[in-house]
């Protein structure tokens, strides 16, 4: 990760391809999001959570594109960035 880095945390519902994105300025602060998700989940199969550092969402979509391929998603993006 380098300084301008951002953080993403993708919460993707495998049934039907919803997909979350919470955008996050600080490490730690994406990582505890990361934490209550996965804790949310737990002990489900339907729901991925990942974490990603990027420099802008793009990147994201380039690096990790089956989340945001296929049909039209309906994509929820929130940013926590201060």
């Amino acid at each position: 990760m380098t300084v301008t880095d951002l953080v993403y945390v993708m919460e993707y519902r495998r049934s039907d391809g919803a997909l979350s994105v919470e955008e996050f300025g600080e490490p730690r602060e994406a990582i505890q999001r990361q934490f209550e998700l996965e804790d949310e989940h737990r002990g489900g199969d339907d729901v991925e959570v990942a974490t990603i550092s990027a420099e802008n969402l793009d990147a994201v979509k380039r690096t990790h594109s089956r989340y945001f391929a296929g049909r039209n998603r309906d994509i929820q993006a929130v940013s926590h960035v201060k």
